[in-house]
């Protein structure tokens, strides 16, 4: 199996300074465990208006090489038409996504027009002017997604989640579901 590195910026154990600029902004629990994201907690960008949107702000430092992406999950229960992405205080701007569906989704922005610039602040919100609260998890920087692989091999042994979603590789195993 072909094994891609990930630089994590925010994920159960790593939070690289996080900012909430609402009130009740918080890392909160996950609200919809799914095959996307069954992390435990994740980050609530809050509802209290100081502005007309909530932003979320992370402060990893990362200098993208060619092939690099920018991934995160969002769930946003309130289906507001997308999201803003930007790179250290606007001086780059990563870009819209468009939520749909319910649940989980991943969203990856290609970072070839930040290669070789410090990444040093990354700002995420809803769109502009909307007032909902939204959940982010899982921010790393890769070349490819950890949800799937461009290479298959076959592997002999039992792979199974444990009760805290993570995954475990082991040759015997009983009483599992």
């Amino acid at each position: 199996m072909e094994v891609y590195s990930q630089t994590y910026v925010y994920d159960e154990t790593t939070s690289s300074g996080m900012f909430f600029e609402s009130p009740n902004g918080a890392e909160v629990s996950n609200p919809v465990s799914d095959a996307v994201n069954s992390s435990a907690n994740c980050a609530f960008s809050g509802t209290t208006n100081p502005f007309p949107w909530m932003e979320i702000q992370y402060f990893p430092t990362y200098t993208p090489v060619s092939g690099d992406k920018l991934f995160f999950s969002v769930y946003n229960p309130d289906s507001s038409p997308g999201a803003q992405v930007q790179f250290n205080d606007g001086a780059y701007f990563g870009g819209n996504i468009t939520y749909s569906g319910s649940g989980w989704q991943e969203y990856s922005i290609t970072l070839d027009d930040e290669i070789g610039n410090s990444i040093t602040k990354i700002t995420l919100y809803p769109t502009e002017g909307t007032s909902i609260g939204v959940y982010i998890d899982n921010i790393y920087f890769g070349a490819s997604s950890t949800l799937s692989s461009n290479s298959f091999e076959t592997f002999n042994e039992t792979v199974f989640f444990d009760e805290s979603g993570r995954v475990n590789f082991v040759k015997d195993q009983t009483n599992t579901t």
